[in-house]
C-alpha cells in the first residue's frame, strides 16, 4: 500500500515553518577568537594562543520569498510555538517559490598549538537544514491553511523542478592549520578539515513533472499525473513533523558520511618602523566547505513514483487544528493508494551544503575600527535527480568597532534573491551576540528573513614574552 505522498509533500513545503527552528549560518569574524570560524575555513585554526575553547555557539535563519514574519514570531523562542496568520503569512508576491533554514548548534570545541608551527582543533556540532526549491506560485497559494478561491488563483496548476530536502546531523571534525609562507610582513596559513558525520534523519522530494486541475477551490486535485520520488529516513515523523525535532539526536544511527573543509588565509602586516605592530593590517580568506554526502538507510516507502490521472482530497489535511501534520501524513493517510511505484529505494545520499567562503578584514583605524567583507557562493545545484542541501549566495559588509573588552559590529547583507537586511552584533569579552537582521525586523510589521546567533568563546593566551629590542645593530 502507498501514501500520497505527493502531493503532501507539496504541502509540508508550505507548512515547515510550523515545526521548523530554521537556517543558520554562523558567523563571528571577530579578528581573536578564531576558534568561532573554524567552521568557516580551517586556516582559522592556527593561532598565536596557546589554545582557544568553543563553549557554545548556536544560530538559526530562516527565509527566502516563501513566507512573511510578523515580530510576534518571536513567541517561539519562549513556548516553542508558531501560528500561521498570527506570527507568519503567505507572502503573495510573483515568482516561484523558494525557502531555506537550518538550525546550526557548535561546541564543544578547542584549537591548539603544537611544536610551535602546528595547530589542531577538535570541533563538535550539530546541523538541521532544509531548502524547498522552485514550487509554482498558483500551487502554493493553493495550499495550506486559509486557501483562496479562485478569484486569485487559477483553475490548472504544472509543477516543473520541484526540491525539497532536509536533513538532521552530528558532526565531529579534525582540523589542522600551519604556515604555507612565512616573512616579517606577510604571512600564508593553510588548513584543512576532515568531518566525520552521523546522520540523524533526511526526507527528500524531487518532482520533475506533474499537473491538476481544481474547481473552484473545492478541496480537490482533479486528474493529478506526474512523476518523481520521495526518500525518507525510519521515523521521520520523530525528527522533522515535530516540535522537538533536537530529540532525534539522542537516537543512535547507522547513517554515516565523510565531508571535508579546505582553506587559506593571507595577513598582511607591512611594518616600516621600528616599533612593534601586533596584529594584522589585512586578512585575506578563501575556503571551500562542506564537501561531501551522508548516506542514508531509505524507509519502506521510498521510491520512484508515477501518478496518473487521480483524484486527491487535499482539503482534509491543508487546516488540521486538532492534529498536527505530520500525524495527518503518518497516520491518517497511511492506507492510501494513490502512488504507483515504479521502484523502490533502499539507500540514499544527501549532498552537504558545498559553498565558496571569501573574507576580507581591512584594519581602518589602529586596533579599534575595522571592515569586513564576507561572501557565502553556493556550489550546489539542486535540481529533480538528487537530493542536495545548500546556502544561499550572499554578501555582508561589517564596520566593526573594537575595544579590549566590547565590540560593535553593523552587517549589512544581500543574497542572490535581491533581498538586502541590516543587523547588529555585540561582543562581550568571550560572549557575542546577534542578527543580522535585527534592524529590519524591528522597524518593519513584516519581514523575510529572520536570524539569530550566540557563542562563548575563551582564549588561553601566551604568556607574557619580554620586551625585544628592535633597534639596528
Amino acid at each position: 500500500m502507498r501514501k500520497k505522498y505527493f502531493l503532501l509533500i507539496l504541502i509540508l513545503s508550505s507548512l515547515i515553518p510550523s515545526f521548523l527552528n530554521a537556517q543558520a549560518l554562523l558567523g563571528n569574524y571577530n579578528y581573536e577568537n578564531t576558534i568561532n570560524i573554524v567552521h568557516d575555513n580551517p586556516a582559522f585554526a592556527y593561532t598565536d594562543d596557546r589554545a582557544q575553547i568553543n563553549i557554545f555557539s548556536v544560530g538559526m535563519l530562516c527565509g527566502g520569498n516563501t513566507l512573511l514574519f510578523k515580530p510576534s514570531i518571536f513567541g517561539f523562542l519562549e513556548n516553542g510555538n508558531v501560528t500561521p496568520n498570527t506570527d507568519y503569512e503567505k507572502n503573495v508576491s510573483a515568482g516561484v517559490k523558494n525557502l531555506w533554514g537550518n538550525l546550526e548548534i557548535a561546541g564543544p570545541g578547542a584549537s591548539f598549538k603544537f611544536r610551535r608551527k602546528h595547530n589542531f582543533a577538535i570541533t563538535t556540532g550539530a546541523r538541521y537544514l532544509i531548502n524547498s526549491n522552485n514550487l509554482d506560485r498558483g500551487t502554493f497559494l493553493l495550499l495550506g491553511a486559509n486557501a483562496p478561491h479562485d478569484s486569485l488563483i487559477r483553475d490548472t496548476f504544472n509543477i516543473n523542478n520541484f526540491r525539497y530536502t532536509s536533513q538532521f546531523f552530528k558532526e565531529i571534525n579534525l582540523s589542522y592549520a600551519t604556515y604555507l609562507y612565512s616573512s616579517e610582513d606577510y604571512n600564508l596559513i593553510g588548513g584543512v578539515t576532515l568531518k566525520v558525520l552521523f546522520g540523524a534523519g533526511a526526507m527528500g522530494v524531487n518532482v520533475s513533472n506533474a499537473s491538476f486541475n481544481t474547481n473552484n477551490n473545492d478541496g480537490t486535485a482533479y486528474n493529478l499525473s506526474g512523476n518523481g520520488n520521495f526518500v525518507y529516513t525510519p521515523f521521520a515523523n520523530k525528527w522533522a513533523l515535530s516540535n522537538s525535532p533536537l530529540n532525534a539526536l539522542a537516537a543512535p544511527t547507522n547513517n554515516m558520511g565523510i565531508g571535508a573543509d579546505v582553506g587559506m588565509v593571507y595577513y598582511i602586516n607591512v611594518n616600516e618602523t621600528m616599533a612593534l605592530i601586533k596584529g594584522y593590517q589585512l586578512r585575506l580568506a578563501a575556503s571551500v566547505t562542506d564537501i561531501g554526502s551522508i548516506s542514508y538507510t531509505a524507509g519502506s516507502f521510498s521510491g520512484n513514483f508515477n501518478i496518473n490521472n487521480q483524484n486527491i482530497n487535499y482539503k482534509n489535511i491543508q487546516n488540521n487544528s486538532s492534529k498536527t501534520f505530520g500525524t495527518r501524513l503518518f497516520s491518517d493517510y497511511y492506507q492510501d493508494t494513490v502512488l504507483k511505484g515504479k521502484s523502490n529505494i533502499n539507500k540514499f545520499t544527501v549532498g552537504l551544503p558545498t559553498a565558496l567562503r571569501l573574507n576580507a578584514d581591512i584594519k581602518v583605524l589602529e586596533e579599534k575600527v575595522f571592515f569586513n567583507i564576507n561572501g557565502i557562493i553556493n556550489l550546489r545545484n539542486p535540481n529533480a535527480d538528487k537530493y542536495v542541501n545548500h546556502y544561499v549566495t550572499t554578501a555582508t559588509f561589517t564596520p566593526r568597532y573594537a575595544t579590549k573588552l566590547f565590540q560593535f559590529a553593523l552587517p549589512f547583507t544581500f543574497n542572490n534573491q535581491k533581498q538586502g537586511y541590516l543587523g547588529g552584533v555585540i561582543y562581550c569579552g568571550p560572549f557575542y551576540i546577534g542578527s543580522s537582521s535585527i534592524f529590519s525586523m524591528t522597524v518593519t510589521n513584516k519581514f523575510n528573513n529572520i536570524d539569530l546567533f550566540s557563542g562563548l568563546s575563551l582564549r588561553i593566551k601566551q604568556r607574557r614574552a619580554k620586551e625585544r629590542d628592535y633597534m639596528m645593530m
